[in-house]
Parts: structure tokens; C-alpha cells; sequence
């Protein structure tokens, strides 16, 4: 249930995130669209631990409520972390590259209903299962400014 959500949340990531940032920046010169990389079961604080180039964005599970499995099948909600960090040297470009990044992480999880599979039936689908935190995640010292987008969501998954 757990790594099962957390491949699918990846996988519609790797699909959508990089075109749907780059559709909403349309035009934006101050926007960074790039992703250097998607890190599953790694926070931010793990891939820039490892010294990996951002921006980036972490896939990680936070919670699961379950149940016994009822008639061969358990379904489950597992809350799910997308972890984005990005670093620019001017601190707004960072900043505003980060707001369209939420953006453009809750058009991916809009998708996973449209992409689910057989086990996975949706994702953020009741009122407030989805929240957004963006924060500025160093300040300027010796590293460039790095804003932070976290987005908690629910996915809804039945396990056979």
C-alpha cells in the first residue's frame, strides 16, 4: 500500500511536473522550470545532505490509516509528502519559482485520479486532504537563497 503509492505519486510526477511548471512560467523569464531530479523516500534535507544538484523534488510517505484487509482487499490512505527545494541566486526568482512549482505539483496530483490504476483510486480528493508549505530554507550566507515547497496530500489506495 505505502510503496505502491508512493511509485505511483513518482511516476505522474515524472510525467507532468516539468511540463506543467513550464506551461504555467510561460513567458516568465524569473521562473527556473527545471527538475534535476525526482527522490523517492528522500525529504530535502536527505538529497542536499547528498549533495544533489536542485532544483529537485522528494517523493516520502508520512502516514498510512488502514484497516484489516474486508473481502480480500484493505484500503488505505497514505499521506504523501512532494518535498521541492529550489536555489537561485536572486532570492524572488527563487521565491516565485517556488509558488509555481505548488502550482504546478497540485496539477500533477489533480492528474493521479485520471492516471489511476487498479489499486490506486485517487489522490487529495476530500475537502483539506492536501496543504501547501512554502518557506525560505536557508538563508544568504555562503549558499545561494533555497526556498521549500512541501505538499501533503492523501492517496486513496485498495489492496488486493
Amino acid at each position: 500500500m505505502i510503496h505502491g503509492a508512493v511509485e505511483f505519486a513518482a511516476g505522474v510526477f515524472d510525467t507532468y511536473f516539468v511540463s506543467d511548471m513550464q506551461t504555467l512560467a510561460a513567458g516568465d523569464m524569473n521562473i527556473d522550470t527545471r527538475l534535476a531530479g525526482i527522490e523517492k523516500r528522500r525529504p530535502a534535507e536527505m538529497f542536499l545532505a547528498l549533495g544533489k544538484p536542485l532544483p529537485r523534488m522528494g517523493i516520502w510517505p508520512e502516514s498510512c490509516v488502514t484497516q484489516a484487509r474486508s473481502e480480500k482487499r484493505r484500503r488505505s490512505i497514505v499521506r504523501l509528502v512532494a518535498d521541492y527545494m529550489v536555489e537561485n541566486a536572486d532570492d524572488q526568482k527563487a521565491a516565485e519559482t517556488a509558488e509555481w512549482a505548488a502550482e504546478a505539483i497540485m496539477l500533477s496530483i489533480d492528474r493521479m485520479a485520471e492516471s489511476a490504476t487498479y489499486d490506486v483510486v485517487g489522490s487529495a480528493m476530500q475537502e483539506g486532504s492536501a496543504s501547501i508549505v512554502l518557506a525560505l530554507a536557508s538563508s544568504v550566507s555562503t549558499r545561494a537563497p533555497q526556498y521549500r515547497v512541501m505538499v501533503r496530500f492523501d492517496v486513496d489506495v485498495w489492496d488486493t
